[in-house]
């Protein structure tokens, strides 16, 4: 009986659906009355007739929306926030209209996923379309939008149930109680929605027959809409990952440059400040980034803080003295390097900033390894940026130590022009010792307090 009424149904409804979503339908009461009815005959029927109806009012929803948002001056980039203020729209205006259609369909969740799919296609056409590359402000702008409406939709759909615990579905109920007639259309109507309003959140799976209805069906805990639309941003956001690199290497450049080589006053760490800055600049760049995308271009910027610490590293370096000829380097085959007690501190906060970002790095690796899609994480290392701080400490190092050596050079060379062999006996103390004496405590005991424990004493064994 059920399955005869089925070509008879389904024309009825055909006509009646050109009604949905107009004024007129909402004041005709009878009208809505007998959609519902329909509706709940569709429901009993093969899931092909319902999947059939609910294409046709998506369809018919989004057929406006498309004919808008194509091709015209509000389908620009910078106007992606008004295509997701007119699908809030509709969703509202309908409410009612909504209320028509059994609860087990949802159809406003699956109007939301089709809307995102033709919503995705269209920005990707338009992104795909473009002839320079996008204004950074207002590809971030659009994608930020896109991604707060993604947020709306995954907590407005955040579950459904179409399957009563006993396992048997509505739609099996509804078709016994409709074959042994004994209550109407009306009523039937009215007893399996109040059921159904009432077990919706469960997270139950409706058991569908195609692949189609089952992705269409799936619960909204199944399906995410996080990424539905904002993923086809993911392979144009180079022009912000460049733009990053940029601004991060003009920071370096000016943090650099006014870096006084002296550590904060009140500070215990004895390192630059322009370390901490840096390590500052990166995560924040880091939070915007991951708040956008946590796919490929947030191991891109990864890649960009690399070259950023990397080249800190070469700016560390570089701040350290050279080295000069003179009688130890050529009696040692190692570098004279002439320093004053101040380039000794200076050595000994290179030493400390160097060691600072050895380990900052690790842990910045460590957290971006946490938060970035699984798929990344493997890539996500800092191994070699650390190496390179660990260069700048040894190289700081023995320049600390060419630079006593230097000191003393003096004395040295005193101690190589007394005659040793013509020596008949021992008197005090010689000159050069006194002189020795005076340079390494007036040097020693300062490195002592500047340096770490471990490289105080890889410099004392130097």
């Amino acid at each position: 009986a059920i399955q005869e009424q089925k070509p008879k149904r389904t024309l009825q409804l055909r006509p009646k659906l050109s009604s949905l979503g107009t004024a007129r339908l909402k004041e005709d009461s009878n009208l809505m009355q007998q959609l519902a009815d329909a509706c709940l005959v569709v429901d009993a029927l093969e899931p092909s007739v319902r999947e059939e109806l609910i294409r046709t009012v998506c369809n018919k929803e989004l057929t406006a929306y498309q004919q808008i948002f194509e091709g015209t001056e509000v389908a620009k980039l910078d106007k992606a926030e008004r295509r997701y203020a007119w699908i809030k729209r509709q969703l509202r205006a309908n409410e009612d209209i909504w209320q028509i259609f059994p609860h087990s369909w949802r159809l406003p969740y699956l109007l939301c996923i089709q809307f995102c799919k033709v919503t995705r296609s269209q920005l990707s056409d338009i992104l795909n379309g473009l002839k320079e590359k996008p204004d950074v402000g207002t590809l971030l702008q659009a994608l930020q939008r896109t991604l707060e409406f993604e947020e709306e939709l995954a907590e407005k759909f955040g579950g459904g149930s179409t399957v009563g615990r006993d396992g048997e579905s509505d739609t099996e109920e509804l078709e016994a109680d409709l074959e042994s007639n004994k209550q109407n259309a009306s009523e039937i109507r009215k007893k399996y929605e109040k059921q159904r309003a009432a077990r919706v959140g469960t997270g139950t799976q409706l058991n569908c027959g195609s692949e189609e209805a089952r992705e269409l069906y799936a619960s909204g805990a199944g399906f995410n809409f996080r990424g539905m639309i904002s993923s086809c941003f993911e392979t144009h956001l180079t022009v912000y990952v460049e733009l990053e690199e940029k601004t991060l290497m003009e920071n370096l450049e000016k943090l650099v440059q006014e870096e006084t080589w002296e550590a904060e006053e009140g500070s215990q760490t004895n390192i630059l400040s322009s370390s901490t800055q840096v390590f500052l600049i990166i995560k924040r760049n880091l939070k915007r980034c991951s708040a956008l995308t946590k796919n490929q271009t947030l191991l891109n910027l990864f890649k960009v803080f690399q070259r950023i610490l990397r080249a800190y590293a070469g700016k560390l370096s570089a701040r350290l003295p050279r080295g000069m000829t003179g009688i130890v380097a050529t009696a040692t085959g190692t570098d004279q390097i002439k320093i004053s007690d101040r380039d000794e501190r200076v050595i000994c906060y290179i030493v400390n900033t160097a060691e600072y970002c050895h380990e900052t790095a690790e842990q910045l690796a460590e957290n971006i390894a946490k938060i970035i899609n699984a798929q990344f994480a493997d890539k996500v290392d800092m191994s070699e940026e650390q190496d390179e701080f660990s260069a700048v400490i040894t190289r700081a190092l023995m320049t600390l130590v060419h630079g006593l050596e230097t000191k003393l050079e003096t004395e040295l060379a005193a101690m190589t022009r007394v005659p040793w062999a013509s020596l008949e006996s021992v008197g005090d103390q010689s000159e050069y010792v006194n002189g020795i004496s005076t340079i390494l405590s007036s040097s020693v005991p300062v490195l002592g307090g500047l340096l770490s424990p471990v490289y105080f004493q890889f410099f004392l064994d130097k």
